[in-house]
């Protein structure tokens, strides 16, 4: 019987207790996480064709010059809208819950806005309520073709008859180990949510 001592058996059989542990644990983290509870707190528009109208609350805080610029804009086919997501999520459990990746999908007037995937890792603690915030920018010029400047920023800016509605589709995503595990389909958060 050899009295050398073993360290890579040892070494490896403690990693692999980790990789058990931690998988126990991301498994708890989704199985919470189903139970979470999500909204669509706000929708925030930071520019439109890069003008910063992060602090205009209707159009009619807009100038004549803008409008006009941004009318040409949309004849010539750009009209990129950067704008922020605050999704809301709260944790009802008395333990951790968890993401690592959401996939998201964004409609604008029930039209496909964007469509990508946050990778984000966020943990939820017991009884809290966070907000994930997402800054994307896409081109809305082929979504409202046809349609005249001013109409556009009546939908994007609120206090109009008609603001734009915005739907938020999310799958939220954990690792366990070296698998992703997804939720079983999108969650809707809000199918008439309009801007704020």
């Amino acid at each position: 019987m050899s009295g050398k001592f073993n360290f890579y058996g040892v070494f490896t059989g403690f990693f692999m207790v980790i990789a058990v542990i931690s998988g126990c644990r991301q498994l708890g983290e989704m199985k919470n996480l189903s139970k979470c509870q999500f909204r669509l707190k706000n929708i925030q528009i930071q520019s439109v064709d890069n003008v910063d109208v992060s602090n205009v609350k209707t159009m009619n805080d807009l100038n004549v010059t803008t409008i006009a610029k941004l009318g040409s804009s949309l004849l010539t086919g750009k009209l990129p809208l950067t704008f922020q997501t605050n999704i809301e999520s709260k944790n009802p459990n008395n333990q951790n819950a968890a993401i690592n990746k959401f996939d998201l999908h964004i409609l604008f007037n029930n039209v496909d806005l964007v469509q990508t995937v946050v990778n984000q890792r966020v943990e939820i603690l017991p009884g809290q309520t966070i907000v994930i915030p997402v800054v994307l920018t896409s081109d809305i010029a082929q979504i409202v073709k046809g349609e005249n400047i001013r109409t556009v920023l009546g939908w994007i800016f609120p206090g109009n008859d008609t603001p734009a509605v915005f739907t938020i589709k999310i799958k939220p995503s954990i690792l366990v180990g070296p698998v992703t595990l997804s939720y079983p389909g999108f969650i809707t958060l809000s199918k008439d949510f309009k801007t704020q």
